[in-house]
């Protein structure tokens, strides 16, 4: 069992105001022609100083900045609305024993994960739990490291929102559901009342593969704070028939 489904769209025109080659849909996103709707537009984050340990940015010439502004944004041809998305699946059954499994998977559709960003802003440590990853940032004596300093003098709450650097690839393979058991021959079930028996373990979610760090990557939005994730479940059954 399979299934795919492939989702494009492009923006063919727009009620521009004069002047204007866009139209802002939110702080990250912007309606453009020729581009696919709500994709981002920011500023391109392109690493660490190992000199100084400042956050570095490309601005709109192309040229390296510790300072980008608004003018340096730029369209990216992402949004958080995937390109693939399907699922595949299996049974079998061998001499009572049975395995059947479900996968669903979701390609090339990109959000902010702002549970990292919130992990990564060291003035939350004395109330909220920190990355681990802030061992790692950058001082003087540890300057070979992509985690800029603590004391990186961009504005980090303005950050999530004019670049990239918190802007994930959120593609996943999920195995949905799978379950396995044992149906009890007839023969075992002859001399009882019993006229079936199949005994069973069945799971939800407990496995995904993914690039995305935060609580969970499904999910048709541009962030991934806030929301409530897929619950995992492991249940035991029993089937009687009589």
């Amino acid at each position: 069992m399979q299934m795919l489904q492939k989702n494009t769209n492009e923006i063919k025109s727009l009620p521009l105001a004069v002047g204007a080659t866009y139209i802002p849909v939110g702080g990250q996103n912007i309606h453009q022609v020729g581009g696919p709707a709500a994709q981002y537009f920011v500023v391109p984050y392109v690493g660490v100083d190992q000199s100084t340990g400042e956050q570095l940015f490309l601005d709109i010439n192309g040229d390296i900045t510790t300072t980008p502004v608004e003018a340096d944004r730029r369209a990216t041809g992402k949004n958080y609305l995937p390109v693939y998305q399907g699922g595949f699946g299996f049974d079998l059954d061998y001499k009572g024993f049975f395995l059947n499994s479900f996968f669903s998977f979701t390609s090339d559709f990109y959000k902010f994960d702002d549970e990292l960003y919130d992990m990564y802003d060291p003035t939350g440590a004395q109330y909220f739990p920190v990355s681990n990853d802030l061992f790692n940032a950058w001082t003087p004596t540890n300057t070979n490291t992509d985690v800029p300093s603590t004391q990186s003098s961009f504005d980090q709450i303005a950050e999530t929102g004019m670049s990239d650097r918190f802007l994930v690839d959120s593609s996943y393979l999920r195995l949905k559901t799978t379950s396995f058991g044992y149906n009890f021959p007839e023969r075992f079930l002859k001399s009882t009342f019993v006229k079936g028996l199949k005994l069973y373990v069945q799971a939800e979610n407990i496995l995904t593969w993914t690039r995305w760090r935060g609580i969970d990557p499904e999910g048709f939005d541009a962030d991934g704070q806030g929301k409530y994730p897929n619950s995992r479940s492991i249940s035991f059954g029993l089937d009687l028939k009589f």
